[in-house]
């Protein structure tokens, strides 16, 4: 029997340091992280999503089978087979889920003061704003004013009343001095909306949320990723392997991510905590998903 599907938005917030690349080396990164050609920005790709997915309930199945099974072969096609209406299977056809391309609203960056901020831009909140139209969720990106440079040439950014962000009339992102705009008014109203989008704490992000222009957001989610220098050790002499010297990136902890999808109904007020992408076994990827 196929389950019933809602339309919906695919929360994915990162726990731990994340790396989902892409399989080519970029410049001196020999393992980048997946991005969008259009715009640079980190993506999650759907195909990992809708695997990440799977993964769990076909283990379960797996192992329902396996019990009644001498073959495991028999076992995994008796489970695929089991998953066919969710998730598909090339001798039932296509599957009922439907998951787009994670798009980012929230990047966090090390903040010289309250530690770090989730940034977001107004083209990030554009791109919400058609998943949430296409999930038929109530939400409109805000419109965001040119805004006033500060002294110095300092460029704009929002936060909202009672930030943790500024420090003597600045906020310092990564290594950049920005000008807070006294109308707190157009964070306060995002953070509020975004909360309950998102399904995020609505104190910490009114504490950190900071919006900044397209650019300045294009400039820190390029260059405020975390790179890793990974080796493979000689067993016997625990010398660095010839050859094994790599760079890999990784998306930081508490990043947001927003994507189209249909599921199930069961699916929607069960939170999942999941894997993605590489280095499993160093507690990299751990992510949360919520459908909001």
């Amino acid at each position: 029997m196929q389950s019933k599907m809602s339309k919906t938005i695919a929360v994915i917030r990162t726990l731990t340091p994340t790396h989902v690349g892409t399989g080519q080396a970029v410049g001196l990164i020999d393992q980048p992280i997946a991005r969008s050609t259009a715009t640079g920005w980190p993506i999650l790709p759907a195909q990992g999503l809708k695997g990440v997915l799977k993964s769990e309930p076909l283990r379960e199945a797996y192992r329902k089978h396996l019990a009644s099974e001498q073959d495991e072969k028999d076992a995994v096609k008796k489970a695929e087979l089991e998953l066919a209406d969710i998730f598909g299977h090339p001798e039932k056809g296509l599957g009922s889920l439907r998951i787009a391309e994670a798009q980012l609203v929230l990047f966090p960056v090390r903040s010289g003061f309250g530690t770090y901020a989730l940034v977001t831009c107004p083209l990030a909140l554009q791109h919400l704003a058609t998943l949430a139209e296409l999930a038929e969720i109530d939400f409109e990106a805000p419109t965001v004013p040119a805004g006033q440079n500060g002294p110095n040439g300092a460029l704009p950014v929002w936060v909202c009343q009672g930030t943790a962000l500024v420090g003597g009339k600045l906020v310092v992102l990564d290594e950049y001095d920005l000008h807070p705009q006294d109308d707190r008014s157009l964070a306060d109203g995002l953070a509020a909306k975004l909360a309950e989008l998102l399904s995020l704490d609505e104190g910490d992000l009114r504490k950190r949320l900071a919006i900044v222009s397209d650019d300045l957001f294009t400039h820190l989610v390029r260059f405020c990723t975390e790179v890793r220098t990974t080796t493979a050790l000689e067993v016997a002499t625990k010398k660095v392997k010839d050859g094994t010297l790599r760079t890999a990136e990784f998306l930081p902890p508490y990043a947001v991510f927003a994507a189209y999808a249909e599921v199930p109904d069961e699916w929607m007020d069960n939170d999942k905590v999941v894997q993605l992408g590489a280095n499993e076994s160093t507690g990299a990827g751990i992510a949360r998903i919520h459908w909001s």
